[in-house]
């Protein structure tokens, strides 16, 4: 992201579940890569993106190719968490969204990226994907304005 453009966050509220926890009764942290995936979604479902649109668009849809993440204080059940979604980094065929979880006192309790490209059909391999550049129009669905 550039210095001059900002780009839309999408805000939702993360209900740790029972079947969200481990036996130390905190979240099991594959949990937390769904709930960045979840976030992905609805960040794009704000912009008129939804897994079908985008599928309409480039025939495939935006995959995973890269996800990280960092745990700074453990969550547990009935926990109310904050998660704040958002591309801080478009590349030409790739970009990174930033996932970030807060506990209900606005403390940072995880956080986590993933790196996405935009697919297409492999133009040889009809069970392979290739990747095309992003088009600026889908980024500017983005943009703050």
């Amino acid at each position: 992201m550039s210095e001059s453009e900002r780009y839309l966050v999408s805000r939702r509220t993360v209900h740790v579940g029972w079947g969200d926890c481990d036996a130390a009764q905190i979240v099991y942290y594959p949990n937390y890569f769904r709930w960045m995936d979840q976030g992905t979604g609805e960040l794009f479902e704000r912009v008129g993106l939804s897994h079908k649109a985008i599928r309409e668009i480039n025939g495939v849809g935006i995959p995973l190719v890269d996800a990280h993440a960092s745990f700074r204080i453990s969550s547990s059940f009935g926990d109310d968490l904050q998660l704040d979604s958002t591309v801080v980094e478009w590349g030409r065929t790739s970009f990174k969204v930033s996932h970030r979880f807060y506990e209900s006192k606005g403390v940072l309790a995880a956080e986590g990226t993933e790196v996405r490209v935009w697919a297409v059909p492999h133009p040889d391999n009809p069970f392979r994907v290739g990747t095309a550049p992003i088009p600026r129009e889908i980024i500017e669905r983005f943009l703050l304005r």
